[in-house]
This record gives structure tokens, C-alpha cells and sequence, in this order.
């Protein structure tokens, strides 16, 4: 049973200088919720999304993250989650198969599937073994889903996750989206709407300027 993991924020603000990205946000992300942060370009998206991973810090208000109802320190948040987005990189001189299994001995795999076989289901059977250096934009994109979709997390994130992906690759995204297990908590920075289709809540960032 995957524990559940809740976050929570309160009057939420997030300054860069003197510009505030935004503020006075308060947000309730119960274990299992789908929640889309959507707006214009420079509303803050990728900003709150990394104030969520834990990998940016808010200017004022609070943000907690609960496993299980019990407050979680910052420093063990990262093992609650899996993230997707164009500012992290990959090791590009691993192959596919190596990637996967150093990632896969780090935090545990999702489901029973072998590594090849996340490949052959994203397309990449044939090319595990080649440098990821030699991968194209949408191959990278895919191999940076699979370890985030695959990683036995409670806590999804993504931002902008079809990005390089053609018209096969954003079908194959949506399957993803469709074997998301019901109680893994799922965030989606992202202005497409093909790409939080599932989500059951909006939170339009533009709305928590001041």
C-alpha cells in the first residue's frame, strides 16, 4: 500500500526582487488529488512547482507536507516524489539500460515490468543500449516520463510534460495518464489541456498576483 502524502499551503508567496510571482496562495493537495497549475506564461507555474518539490523556498507563508498524517522534515521530501520538467537534465552519457538501473536502485520501481520492457512500451526497445547523448529531443522527453511515471512515489510532478513529443509520443503520454493509479497525487504545470485532462482541479496562478 503506497503511503499517503498530503501537502498544504498557507498564505504562499513567492517573490523574486521586488516582482511577486505570487502570493496569498492557500492550497489543499489531499493524498490522490489532480491538480493542474495553469496560466500565462510567467504566471509562476514552474515557480510554484518548484516550491512543491521542495526545490525552491517560499518568501512568505507556509508549505507542509504530511505522510501518512504525520508532519514530513524538508530533507525527506524528495523521496515522496517523482518530477518531469525541461530545466532537469538527464546524464546523457549513460545508456537508456544504465540510467534505468542506477535510477531503479535509487528509489524503487513502479509495477513488475522489466526495464526493456518500459522501452519497448515507449517506443525505445531498439536503443537501450545507445548513448543518451545520441537520443533525439522526444526520446530524452520520453525517458525522463518513464522514470518519473515508473518511480514508486506517492507524489507526481510535471511541467510542460510533452514537450519535444510528436503526435505518437503526446498518445503515448496520454496512456500513461490513463494507468496513473487512482491514489498517487498528481501536479501538471502546463497550458495544454491535453496535458492535465485528467486532473479534477485547476489553479490558475495569475488569480494570486497580490
Amino acid at each position: 500500500m503506497m503511503d499517503e502524502v498530503s501537502i498544504h499551503l498557507t498564505r504562499a508567496g513567492k517573490r523574486y526582487n521586488r516582482d511577486w510571482i505570487f502570493r496569498n496562495l492557500v492550497l489543499e493537495l489531499p493524498s490522490g488529488s489532480k491538480t493542474a497549475l495553469i496560466g500565462p506564461n510567467g504566471s509562476g507555474k514552474s515557480t510554484l512547482l518548484g516550491v512543491l518539490s521542495s526545490f525552491l523556498s517560499l518568501s512568505e507563508g507556509e508549505i507542509h507536507w504530511k505522510k501518512n498524517g504525520v508532519m514530513l522534515e524538508k530533507e525527506k521530501i524528495f523521496e515522496q516524489i517523482a518530477i518531469c520538467a525541461p530545466y532537469l537534465d538527464i546524464p546523457e552519457m549513460y545508456s537508456a539500460t544504465e540510467l534505468f538501473e542506477f535510477h531503479f536502485g535509487l528509489k524503487k520501481k513502479f509495477g513488475s515490468a522489466t526495464n526493456q520492457a518500459l522501452l519497448e512500451n515507449a517506443g525505445l526497445g531498439t536503443v537501450g543500449n545507445k548513448l543518451i547523448r545520441d537520443y533525439s529531443s522526444g526520446m530524452k522527453q520520453r525517458i525522463k516520463l518513464l522514470l518519473a511515471f515508473y518511480s514508486d512515489v506517492p507524489v507526481l510532478l510535471l511541467d510542460e510534460p510533452t514537450s519535444n513529443l510528436d503526435a505518437s509520443g503526446i498518445n503515448w503520454y496520454n496512456r500513461l495518464l490513463e494507468e496513473l493509479p487512482p491514489h498517487r497525487t498528481l501536479i501538471v504545470a502546463s497550458n495544454l489541456g491535453y496535458e492535465y485532462e485528467i486532473c479534477n482541479q485547476q489553479l490558475k496562478l495569475s488569480d494570486f498576483k497580490n
